[in-house]
């Protein structure tokens, strides 16, 4: 995945440790550790960045913080990763 990520110059893709809101429930604000991809664009505000990312047939659901896009890895199946770098290439 990254090799292909690597090729695209306009999107900046970090892995970064994080923390995942469990929610809900009676543990609303409880976190559970996870992976990060924080995503720059060159080209695109991250708010514009996520936004093509939910519009991809398959859509890619992200949050913004202090500018980036954050794709938690906890919420991709390994057998997603193919349809995230897909998409990402695609808006990159």
């Amino acid at each position: 995945m990254r090799l292909r990520l690597k090729a695209n110059a306009g999107l900046k893709i970090e892995i970064i440790p994080g923390a995942s809101l469990v929610g809900g429930g009676s543990a609303p604000t409880s976190t559970l550790p996870t992976h990060l991809l924080a995503i720059t664009s060159e080209r695109f505000s991250a708010e514009s960045l996520a936004s093509r990312l939910r519009a991809q047939p398959r859509p890619v659901v992200a949050r913004v913080e202090e500018g980036r896009v954050l794709v938690d890895l906890r919420t991709v199946f390994e057998d997603e990763d193919e349809e995230v770098v897909k998409a990402l290439l695609e808006v990159g």
